[in-house]
């Protein structure tokens, strides 16, 4: 048809796009996802996962489709018209917007440095070249298709029944985000563990009325297993691949390249809101960088990466203490010289990685027959607790060394360092 094109995508094949997506996809700051990995420096150690955040928005955009065509069938479904569509699956395409190059690691310096990318991606749909094509071409409202990419925003109106259904279509238990990701980087990364049931899920779909009639996204009893296989799949993924050893040490290298890069004044919270994986390295390695940041920077392009000294699991009596410095990088950055001091190392010898504070869980109610309806815990026999207890050997805050002495030099001090 005219004015159509299809992408023949490695995960879904082919998928038809039309005018209104094409202008959207041909804006800077769609185009700019093509430059950022979906999994960050997990490249390093699966060479075939450098898939990006734009093939990833072309299949969230695809999966939306799907489960809106469930939704539409659904008597307890709220009304969604042409518009809603338009809104919902323009959000689709630009719900990974604000994200930052290499993943979630840059997030992890939001709490003191940076905006949340949520943050990010409403200015960028609310105004600007962004705002100019979703009202052009999608005859959309941009704080809508911003609060359903980001959640209400200041100013923003009570969202409605249809516009609740369909953010939690987009961010939950079970989202049409994670149907694509999980399958796309178990893909890349040609592992066995991202195998998820899609097309039982969607069809699996449902809506329940609370007792005060408000709907709610919810899953039929026929979808349990298969959702007891996303959960797993979730579970393994961060096990092998999301959490990786190495991978997790590049993320620390280039979070302490940044944290003194931002700390010296020589890079600014906006350029990394405009930059992409390449053209962030570039930059930490150029001559007004300070001398540790351009020297992770080396490292990370040539992938000499910091060893592994010290693992604390959660069972370890200092765990949760130091999980609390996910919360406080500069805290963070301070323990790790008085460490590399105590095994005479310089500043930036030693680097902690905490992974980031979350659970693995499903909130979503289960209809189990005629106006009856129960909760995860119950349908799956799989309870919140037990998914904690899964993440009891996946969650590692590890030591990280410069260098093979070095971490020997940690781990023969590693009852003086962890008192």
């Amino acid at each position: 048809m005219a004015g159509r094109t299809v992408i023949r995508d490695s995960i879904w094949g082919d998928i038809e796009l039309g005018e209104r997506e094409l202008a959207l996809i041909d804006t800077d700051a769609l185009q700019r996802l093509r430059r950022v990995r979906q999994l960050g420096f997990t490249h390093l150690v699966f060479p075939g996962a450098h898939h990006t955040r734009f093939e990833h928005s072309i299949g969230v955009f695809h999966t939306a489709g799907l489960a809106l065509d469930r939704l539409a069938g659904i008597a307890a479904a709220p009304p969604i018209g042409d518009g809603d569509r338009a809104a919902f699956l323009a959000a689709a395409l630009l719900h990974d917007i604000g994200h930052y190059p290499f993943s979630h690691a840059v997030e992890e310096l939001e709490i003191d440095q940076v905006r949340r990318h949520t943050e990010i991606a409403r200015d960028l749909i609310v105004e600007g070249e962004l705002a100019e094509v979703v009202e052009r071409s999608w005859g959309a409202d941009p704080r809508r298709v911003a609060m359903l990419v980001a959640g209400p925003g200041p100013g923003d109106e009570v969202p409605s029944e249809t516009d609740r259904l369909l953010r939690a279509v987009l961010d939950s238990g079970l989202d049409v985000d994670k149907l694509d990701y999980l399958v796309r980087d178990a893909h890349g990364a040609n592992v066995p563990y991202g195998t998820v049931d899609v097309q039982r899920l969607i069809g699996a779909l449902t809506v329940w009325r609370d007792p005060e009639g408000q709907p709610a996204l919810a899953v039929d009893r026929k979808g349990v297993a298969a959702l007891q296989s996303l959960v797993f799949a979730k579970h393994l993924m961060f096990s092998t691949v999301y959490w990786h050893h190495a991978a997790r040490s590049a993320v620390a290298m280039l979070l302490r390249a940044l944290q003194t890069a931002l700390g010296a004044g020589a890079l600014a919270p906006g350029d990394l809101e405009r930059a992409d994986d390449e053209s962030l390295v570039s930059a930490l390695g150029t001559a007004n960088m300070p001398d540790l940041t351009r020297a992770l920077a080396g490292r990370l392009r040539s992938r000499r990466l910091y060893k592994r000294a010290i693992e604390l699991t959660i069972d370890h009596d200092r765990f949760e203490e130091i999980e609390l410095l996910w919360f406080r990088p500069a805290d963070r950055a301070r323990l790790e010289d008085s460490w590399a001091a105590e095994v005479d190392g310089a500043p930036g010898d030693v680097l902690i990685d905490v992974p980031e504070p979350r659970r693995i869980a499903v909130d979503l109610p289960v209809i189990v027959g005629e106006d009856m309806v129960t909760d995860w815990d119950h349908a799956s026999g799989l309870a919140s607790d037990d998914l904690d207890r899964f993440q009891r050997w996946v969650r590692r805050i590890r030591v990280f060394a410069s260098d093979r002495e070095t971490a020997d030099r940690v781990r023969t001090r590693e009852r003086a360092l962890l008192g």
